[in-house]
């Protein structure tokens, strides 16, 4: 029976450790995405906590299901309840999603409105010290570290973009990103010049 018992916390330790490896690729900076500076992102305490409690849940049940197939193999047979091999896939699969889940919900910079720049801007430099060219997916932020690529997302149609921030704006109160016209035609929002939208981390 203590054999059975390490094998199953020998699945939990491998699961935890699948856990954990697959928390660091989600929120991690990834540098091919990078043109400019890099920055890595560390996962968030309350999920490292999520994490944690999971994996020390999945040990105390795989633990408590080899007591009690030890204890009565006949009853274990013809229980309708799950065989401990199949509790702990159950517990990481259940944990899997719940992280996920938080670190896309984490990957929100900020919500406001957008709005873009075309033709009028056609070929002057920007911050970053390229020529603005309105056909290419970039955008303006006042913060953001030049060279980051960042998704905006139109909330209304779903729609969403990869945008490199080479320049600096939008200067008009209550803006919050400034896009290019291409970026803009991608998110449908040219026709109204200006537009609520979300900017997530890549």
């Amino acid at each position: 029976m203590n054999y059975k018992r390490f094998f199953f916390l020998g699945k939990v330790w491998l699961a935890a450790e699948l856990l954990v490896l697959l928390l660091l690729a989600c929120s991690g900076a990834s540098a091919g995405d990078m043109r400019g500076e890099v920055r890595s992102e560390v996962p968030p305490a309350p999920l490292v906590e999520h994490a944690v409690n999971a994996v020390e849940a999945m040990a105390m049940e795989a633990a408590r299901d080899t007591a009690a197939s030890a204890s009565s193999a006949t009853a274990m047979s013809t229980s309708p309840r799950q065989t401990p091999l199949v509790a702990v896939q159950d517990a990481v699969k259940n944990a899997l999603s719940s992280a996920l889940e938080t670190v896309q919900s984490n990957s929100l910079v900020e919500a406001g409105m957008a709005s873009w720049y075309g033709s009028a801007f056609q070929g002057r430099r920007t911050a970053s010290g390229e020529r603005f060219d309105m056909n290419q997916l970039t955008a303006a932020h006042k913060t953001l570290p030049l060279g980051t690529v960042v998704q905006v997302r139109n909330p209304l149609n779903g729609k969403t973009v990869d945008v490199t921030i080479n320049d600096r704006g939008p200067f008009i109160k209550g803006r919050i990103i400034d896009l290019s016209y291409r970026a803009a035609l991608a998110l449908g929002i040219v026709q109204s010049g200006r537009q609520p939208v979300e900017v997530h981390r890549r």
